[in-house]
């Protein structure tokens, strides 16, 4: 793979991967349609960490903050007589809602890398994203913020980040809907999404990765960095996009945009 492949891939990813529209599904279409050879699963992944970045960015304040949190519960510096931290909360609440990630992503990882070649796949799976997002911006009226998350909140926003391994099927488009459908503010749906997409990707990164090192395969460094660079701008831009949409409830355009794209995709993968 030469360096222009690696950028195309990687805004690809950084602007799909925060977009609601499946960043798994875009890749797949624009390797299909522009002839790349399949960069492989490991590279996808090293492009999530470009995103991860993206994530960090954005929300270093929160970020900080929750980091703070778990140091004042680890060393009992918590002010007597405080209420609940909100930002130790969030912290367990992201955790919880990893454990259903983690069980769908590690017990079916090898599914889903055969999915990753597929295009047809990607067509039903964006139909899926389209359904989420046609529910969710019909529900864009709740009003719990994040320090009102329960665990079953947690836990369905974690399964559905999990099902939407699958290509076409959005994280983001997934999360977020959940969250709205709970009864989360719009803001606050939106922000656990980006929140939750650091474990996930760190886990997954690191899983890949050691793999990686027991089979011995080379990983293409010198492509990865470059597209990791372009994913990290692009997905900068896409979540504060995001959250301008979400703020002003506007997740139809994507719900038409992801519906129509599944129809093409379904209907070129039947006349190939």
């Amino acid at each position: 793979m030469d360096l222009v492949k690696a950028v195309v891939l990687g805004v690809v990813q950084g602007l799909t991967e925060f977009l609601p529209i499946s960043s798994s599904g875009h890749l797949v279409v624009v390797q299909d349609i522009l002839g790349f050879s399949h960069p492989g699963v490991t590279f996808e992944i090293l492009l999530h960490l470009g995103t991860a970045a993206s994530v960090a960015w954005v929300f270093y304040p929160e970020l900080l903050a929750m980091l703070a949190a778990v140091s004042r519960a680890l060393r009992l510096r918590r002010p007597a007589g405080a209420g609940p931290d909100p930002h130790l909360k969030l912290v367990g609440m992201l955790a919880l809602a990893g454990i259903p990630t983690a069980l769908i992503g590690l017990g079916l990882k090898p599914w889903f890398e055969r999915a990753f070649e597929s295009v047809q796949v990607v067509g039903p799976g964006l139909w899926i994203t389209a359904w989420l997002l046609w529910h969710g911006s019909r529900r864009m009226v709740g009003r719990r913020p994040l320090p009102g998350m329960r665990v079953i909140d947690a836990l369905v926003i974690g399964l559905f980040q999990g099902l939407a391994i699958t290509p076409g099927v959005s994280r983001s488009g997934a999360t977020i809907s959940a969250g709205l459908l709970l009864g989360l503010e719009r803001q606050a749906a939106a922000r656990f999404s980006f929140l939750l997409s650091l474990p996930a990707i760190l886990v997954a990164v690191a899983v890949d990765l050691l793999d990686v090192a027991r089979s011995g395969a080379a990983v293409p460094w010198g492509q990865a960095a470059v597209g990791m660079v372009a994913a990290a701008l692009a997905g900068v831009f896409a979540i504060r996009v995001l959250l301008a949409f979400v703020q002003r409830g506007r997740l139809l355009p994507f719900a038409v945009y992801t519906a129509g794209l599944g129809t093409v995709l379904v209907a070129w993968s039947l006349l190939r």
